[in-house]
Formats: structure tokens, C-alpha cells, sequence
């Protein structure tokens, strides 16, 4: 797993995007709750939530098809970033 950006909020949680590879990654209220790809392109994008004080995550999802995907940035609630497959060109999260 690969945090690519990390943005704190007014209430001092925090955003982090990026990728993994991970098949197990731990979800929370998820868009997407399972790994999309196949072994050969294993890289899903992910976002998540993190509370003030670091010991909960608040939310947590994958992000990402049968093509590898990674996040690349978060901001404003928007992900941006290497996201291949069609559903997810553009992401928004609020929160």
C-alpha cells in the first residue's frame, strides 16, 4: 500500500488516497467493498478516513476495476489519479 496524499480537515480527521495491492484491506461504509482486479493488474486505488486522533477509520473504500488503479490525490472531497476503469474517471466523497 502506497499513501500518495494525506489532507487534515478542519475537525482534524484525514483523507488519505493512494494504492494497494492488498486483497484484504480493511473497508468501512465502502463504495466499492471488494478488490476489482485480476492477479495481473492487482492494484486498486483506495480513499480513506481516519479520525482525529488516528485510532478510528471512519470510512474506507477500493476504488479500481480489472486494469490497475492507483489514487494519485485527494481534495475538496474529489480524487484524482490513475483510475482506469470507467466508473470511477471522476470520484467524489464528502464527509
Amino acid at each position: 500500500m502506497a499513501a500518495t496524499q494525506l489532507p487534515s480537515r478542519k475537525d482534524k480527521t484525514a483523507f488519505i488516497a493512494g494504492g494497494t495491492f492488498s486483497t484484504d484491506f480493511p473497508t468501512a461504509h465502502p463504495l466499492q467493498p471488494n478488490h476489482g482486479g485480476p492477479d495481473d493488474f492487482s492494484r486498486d486505488a483506495f480513499v480513506a478516513k481516519i479520525s482525529a486522533d488516528g485510532s478510528t477509520l471512519l470510512y474506507a473504500t477500493y476504488l479500481g476495476g480489472k486494469n490497475e488503479d492507483i489514487a494519485n490525490g485527494i481534495a475538496g472531497g474529489h480524487v484524482w489519479g490513475c483510475l482506469y476503469h470507467r466508473h470511477y474517471s471522476v470520484a467524489r466523497f464528502s464527509g
